[in-house]
């Protein structure tokens, strides 16, 4: 081959070579930005709209049964609470679905439980009716919406959050994964680049091509930039991954709680004759509190704060076990519409609002955490392809001028 198309050919190589390096960097960068944009302004929203659903309902359920507890005419401040649930469970659901509009699979689990809903809530009504009147009846209406809510309606809300869980896992871990991809393109044109600066030395007789060169630190430069940059991202996202690990934790916390309170309400309403089952279904509810995986995101406080709800429920247990309902009744609620502080209606409201501030410190983390993660790397696609193209350039530039000695 004469030498000026070898030379033809070196220059095409180191271009292509260094063009690679530089959209290898670009393509990196610019997917795990998008990635870390989906996991924050897609997924996590989506977990903590779908789990408000779920927390919503259950949070609605025990109110529900606690308010059957106090009497005939239940205080305006859990009638209040019920209706509240059961608008922020409709506002929860009505942005969920807008968000999983592309979603066929969530959208429709969620379009069943929106058709659920109103049978929930008209069993409720038909309970509180009842109640009102004095008829037993009511509360085997609250047992069929609860069973009915728990059974058939929360199972579906909580498939959903599982979904949007690993959806934002899957995100995060995009992010803070090695760049495998862009590690093997610069490899290849490294072995290229070399291969043209052996030709470049054997046909020249001269061991530098400053262009060349100039080029190649060009694109070491530009790699060495994404490395950093994903690095630093990633360690953002490591810490992201955590936060949300808290969130959903103190998520999970509150619902939970919700359960438990709601189990031992049923309780009492059936004067114990369920064979044990919603006494069954109140301790593994606040098991799953104090599992090992909730306990880091609950922090002293909240620990031992569920520490006086679980004495207080034992308490209630007790008082069951004896046959004074009526003790029981006034230890979870207090006196018909008097509330006393020293009941398990006021200290699981106390828990709860300690989940709360503990979330939204979490959230908080989460929210600081990924924002590091995406400035980490922001400008990549641009940065990237300027890179390249500059080396290419200086490459180019460089074995033009021997190509010129030719002419």
């Amino acid at each position: 081959m004469p030498t000026p198309s070898r030379l033809w050919v070196s220059l095409i190589a180191a271009a292509l070579a260094l063009l690679a390096i530089g959209t290898g960097c670009a393509l990196t960068l610019a997917g795990r930005q998008s990635s870390e944009n989906r996991a924050v302004n897609s997924a996590e929203h989506l977990v903590v709209n779908v789990d408000e659903l779920y927390h919503s309902l259950a949070d609605a359920d025990a109110t529900a049964a606690t308010a059957l507890l106090v009497g005939p005419v239940a205080p305006a401040r859990l009638t209040d609470q019920y209706d509240t649930d059961v608008t922020q469970a409709e506002n929860a659901l009505a942005e969920a679905s807008r968000d999983l509009a592309g979603d066929d699979r969530a959208s429709a689990q969620l379009e069943k439980v929106a058709a659920q809903l109103p049978t929930y809530t008209a069993l409720i009504a038909t309970a509180r009716a009842d109640n009102r009147l004095g008829y037993p009846v009511g509360a085997a209406y609250l047992r069929e919406a609860s069973g009915f809510l728990r059974g058939t309606v929360l199972p579906e809300v909580k498939a959903v959050a599982d979904e949007e869980t690993a959806a934002q896992d899957s995100a995060q871990n995009a992010v803070s994964g090695t760049p495998v991809w862009l590690l093997v393109v610069a490899l290849l044109a490294v072995l290229a680049l070399v291969r043209v600066w052996y030709v470049l030395s054997g046909i020249t007789r001269r061991r530098l091509n400053v262009g060349l060169a100039a080029g190649a630190l060009l694109a070491a430069a530009t790699v060495a930039w994404a490395l950093v940059a994903t690095s630093s991202a990633a360690g953002s996202a490591h810490s992201a991954e955590s936060d949300f690990g808290k969130v959903t934790a103190l998520l999970q916390d509150r619902d939970n709680l919700a359960l438990a309170q709601s189990f031992q309400s049923l309780t009492l309403i059936d004067r114990g004759e369920d064979n044990g089952a919603d006494a069954k279904g109140q301790a593994a509810a606040l098991d799953s509190i104090d599992s090992d995986a909730a306990l880091g995101a609950l922090g002293e406080s909240s620990s031992a704060q569920l520490g006086a709800l679980k004495a207080q429920m034992t308490d209630v247990a007790t008082a069951v076990s004896n046959g004074d309902f009526y003790h029981a009744v006034d230890l979870t609620v207090g006196h018909g519409s008097q509330q006393s502080a020293n009941t398990v209606l006021v200290k699981a409201a106390a828990l709860d609002t300690a989940l709360v501030g503990q979330y939204d410190a979490a959230q908080k983390s989460y929210a600081a955490d990924a924002g590091s993660a995406g400035s980490a790397l922001s400008g990549g696609l641009w940065i990237g392809l300027v890179g390249g193209l500059a080396a290419a350039a200086a490459a180019a530039y460089g074995i033009n001028r021997r190509l010129a000695e030719y002419r």
